[in-house]
Parts: C-alpha cells; sequence; structure tokens
C-alpha cells in the first residue's frame, strides 16, 4: 500500500499513462510526413522491440511490485443496478421512438449520434478509466428482470450450453462491426433503430432463458467487452466484507487490474482479438493500398456498395489471420518454455492485448468524435427537430476547421503514433508478468516471450503504417 505521502506521485503517474490510447480515426486531411513514412513506422517498432529488451532483463518480482500500489481513496455505496438500467432503459426506448419516427436525418435525430458517438465512441473510454459502470447502465437488464417476474421464473429456464462458449458473442458482434463499417446506411435512424431493437430483443431472450449472469458473463459482446475494458480503469473498487451495499476505492495503476482476470477461454480469446481485428481493418480498408487490391480506383471511389463483397471478406479475413498468428505466437512459446499449456497460455497471454484494444479503438474514433460530439451538442438541443436552440448555438457551430489545420492535424497525428508505441510497451510488460506466472522467471521461461512479442511489434508497424498510409478519409 502506498503510504499518504505518496498519493500525488501515484496520481501524477496515472495521469501521464492515461493519455495512452490518444490516437484518431480517419480525419478530414492527411498530414504529409516530412520524413518517409518507413522511418516513422520502424522507429516506433524499434521502441518496442528495445522495451521488450528492457522487460526480458526486469525481473518480474520488481514489475509486480510496482503494479501492486494502491491509494485508498474511501469508501462508496452501489447504486440500484435494476433503477439505474430502468433509466437507461427509458432513455434508449425515446432514442428508439426518434429513430422510428423522428428526422430521418443522420444530422438531426438523436439515435445515430448517441449509438455511434456517445456510446461506442465515447463511453468505451469512460468505462476504460472509471470502472464497470456498464454493469450498471445496461438498459436491457431491468426489464429482463421484469420480465422473469412476469412470467415466473426465477430460475434460467434452460442451462448454457457449455460448449457453446463466447461463440453468441462473436456471432453478433461480428454483426455490429459489419453494420459499422460495411452495411450501406449504418446511420439511417429507421434502419439503425431496427437494428438496435433486435439486438435488444436477443439480449432480452438470452437473460431470460439462460440467466442474467451466464448470458451476459458469455453471450452478450459489450458486457464482455466492457468488463474486460474496466480493468484497464485505475478505480479498484473492493468489497467490503459484510457490507455487500458499500465498496472500498483504491487508486491504482491503469491496467494494474488486468491481473485480476483469469485465463480467457478459446472463444473468448477469438472474440478479443475480433474486437481488435475490426478496428484494425477499418484503418486498412480506407487506404489506397486495400482499394488497390480489390480493385478499386482510390482516386475515384464509387461509394460503400462497391467495397461491400471485398470489405466483407477482409473484415474477417483479418480477424482470422490474427487469430492465426496469435496461435503461431502461443505454439512456439508452448515449444521454447516446455511448460506451457496451450489452452491455459492463450487464455492468459491474450489479456495482455486489452491495452492494445483500446488504443486502437481509441484510433478508430478521435478525430471523427471532434466533429461528432459537436453534432451532439446540437441534436440534444433539438431532438425532435423543430428548430429549437436552447443554448444560443451559432448557425455555423458544427465546423471541421480544426480537421483542416495542419499544425492540429500533425499534433494528432504524432499522438496517435506514440500512443500506439506505448500501447504495445504495456502490454509487452503485461505479457511478461502474465508469462512469469505460468512458467517462472528463468531464462527459458523469458524466451518463451519472444515470439507473442515479435507478433507485437509487427503488429505496431502494421499500426503506425495504417496512421502513416495515403487513405480516402
Amino acid at each position: 500500500m502506498i503510504r499518504a505521502k505518496y498519493p500525488a506521485v501515484l496520481i501524477a503517474a496515472i495521469g501521464l499513462t492515461l493519455a495512452w490510447p490518444a490516437m484518431a480515426h480517419t480525419g478530414e486531411s492527411g498530414l504529409v510526413l516530412l520524413l518517409p513514412t518507413g522511418y516513422f513506422v520502424l522507429g516506433g517498432a524499434s521502441a518496442v522491440l528495445v522495451s521488450f529488451a528492457l522487460v526480458f532483463l526486469w525481473p518480474p518480482a520488481h514489475l509486480q511490485h510496482l503494479w501492486s500500489k494502491g491509494c485508498f481513496l474511501g469508501t462508496v455505496r452501489r447504486p440500484s443496478q435494476t433503477a439505474v438500467s430502468t433509466v437507461t432503459f427509458i432513455f434508449l426506448a425515446a432514442l428508439i421512438l426518434a429513430g422510428l419516427f423522428g428526422s430521418r436525418d443522420p444530422r438531426a435525430n438523436p439515435l445515430p449520434v448517441t449509438i455511434w458517438a456517445v456510446w461506442w465512441g465515447s463511453f468505451v473510454f469512460v468505462q476504460a478509466i472509471c470502472g464497470d459502470l456498464w454493469h450498471f447502465l445496461n438498459p436491457a437488464i431491468a426489464p429482463a428482470r421484469a420480465l422473469r417476474r412476469f412470467i415466473g421464473a426465477t430460475e434460467p429456464l434452460l442451462a448454457y450450453p457449455a460448449w457453446l462458449g463466447c461463440t453468441p458473442a462473436i456471432v453478433l458482434f461480428g454483426g455490429f462491426a459489419w453494420l459499422e463499417l460495411i452495411d450501406l446506411a449504418p446511420d439511417d435512424p429507421a434502419r439503425l433503430a431496427h437494428f438496435v431493437l433486435a439486438y435488444f430483443t436477443v439480449a432480452m431472450a438470452g437473460m431470460v432463458l439462460f440467466g442474467e449472469r451466464a448470458w451476459l458473463a458469455r453471450g452478450d459482446p459489450f458486457t464482455i467487452f466492457l468488463r474486460l475494458l474496466a480493468h484497464l480503469s485505475p478505480v479498484d473498487p473492493r468489497p467490503i466484507p459484510n457490507d455487500p451495499a458499500r465498496r472500498q476505492i483504491f487508486l491504482v495503476f491503469p491496467g494494474a487490474r488486468l491481473f485480476q482476470l483469469e485465463a480467457l477461454s478459446l472463444s473468448g480469446t477469438a472474440f478479443l482479438l475480433m474486437t481488435l481485428g475490426s478496428v484494425s481493418f477499418d484503418g486498412l480498408s480506407r487506404t489506397f493500398r486495400w482499394l488497390e487490391w480489390i480493385g478499386i480506383n482510390p482516386l475515384e471511389f464509387p461509394g460503400r456498395s462497391a467495397v461491400v463483397t471485398g470489405n466483407s471478406v477482409g473484415l474477417f479475413g483479418l480477424w482470422l489471420a490474427i487469430v492465426a498468428a496469435y496461435a503461431a505466437s502461443i505454439l512456439l512459446g508452448r515449444i521454447v518454455s516446455g511448460s506451457w499449456r496451450l489452452k491455459d497460455a492463450a487464455g492468459t497471454l491474450v489479456i495482455s492485448i486489452i491495452p492494445i484494444t483500446l488504443a486502437y479503438h481509441f484510433a478508430h474514433y478521435l478525430t471523427s468524435l471532434i466533429l461528432e460530439l459537436q453534432y451532439v451538442v446540437e441534436i440534444y438541443g433539438d431532438p425532435l427537430a423543430q428548430g429549437w436552440n436552447p443554448l444560443d448555438l451559432p448557425a455555423n457551430f458544427v465546423s471541421a476547421s480544426l480537421l483542416n489545420n495542419y499544425s492540429a492535424v500533425a499534433v494528432i497525428w504524432t499522438l496517435q503514433a506514440g500512443a500506439v508505441v506505448i500501447g504495445h510497451i504495456v502490454a509487452v510488460a503485461v505479457a511478461h508478468l502474465l508469462n512469469a506466472r505460468m512458467a517462472g522467471s528463468g531464462t527459458r521461461a523469458a524466451l518463451a516471450q519472444v515470439p507473442l512479442a515479435a507478433l507485437m511489434v509487427l503488429y505496431t508497424l502494421f499500426g503506425l503504417w495504417l496512421l502513416a498510409a495515403p487513405n480516402i478519409g
């Protein structure tokens, strides 16, 4: 435990490390690098490689000691999960009604900006900073509990099949990624409302049939993903004996709670790698190189309808390629270590991918959020598109001028590149400690990390190339 004189140091360190995921989605303007792209890419990958060498020489016990530090902040009372979920359910119902019966203009309807910018674009990072808020905010929990009471189902109607694992989550998240990245009109309010209703129906059915705990742990993709990201949070709520309504709150180093996670199942591992692959493919699909590969002239881009087939194959193909590369790194590590159990190693070491996943997720959204969150302010002031302007916003309130300013874009790109590198460095450090817990700290155990570290270096190269490559914007 950190003594009273150290909290300021810990808080300052956390403030710096919370800058990890300052990355970007495609901006309105590209950045012309003043040096050849390869210099930036190789420089970043070299930093990850050097960090691996340093971590390799750093005794795991010292790393564990650093991450075990914590500062007690106080106690809080847990809110009612049912009450909070009821509020968010009412809000979601209003959004769905707006999507079905409100303006068909995505820039005048609150549903698209709430789903894409407020929830999926922004809330993910709030969750990673503040902890598992989704545990209370999930709008499906309260109505599912009400439905179970209505039909008298005090117990799950069916036992969740163990062999199914996280397969439903993979299927649902794959559909969600396809809708966002490939569907012809993901911003169309009515179309999006129908997709939200379909997902909500599946979530309700899953919780009623298999029980809330089983479905949320293995079937619901967003609960699984957000719970994993919550373990990056510096806020660590700990139960108080004999007082389940309250929690002790500790401030810890970001990522320290990753070591509380149990090894993921093989399907859970595949799911986490899908979340990484989807945001990576979004960057890839916009590059000139990808469009050339699928036979599209990037200078005469015909629109989303022309790339549906190619991008569908690319989205799921990249996921499978990442799964195969990760499996190969684990297999090679098993050969070197001589002690890893493949299933345990795969499910344990994939935890080190979580910081990278958050970083790439942020890369997918930062610059688009600079524009989209302006629309949120404008639309929430006039949710029914009646011409209201309670905040007295100017007519040209929404502006992309920042994204067209070379200096601003240069700063954003520099933050992006640095964040990619730092995210991978953190992942290397986490993998080092996780490996030590499985195989000890001998030379052979340390060498077993080399294949996974090599994969991380290659993925750093890929991520930095995506940032620097010419794209359609």
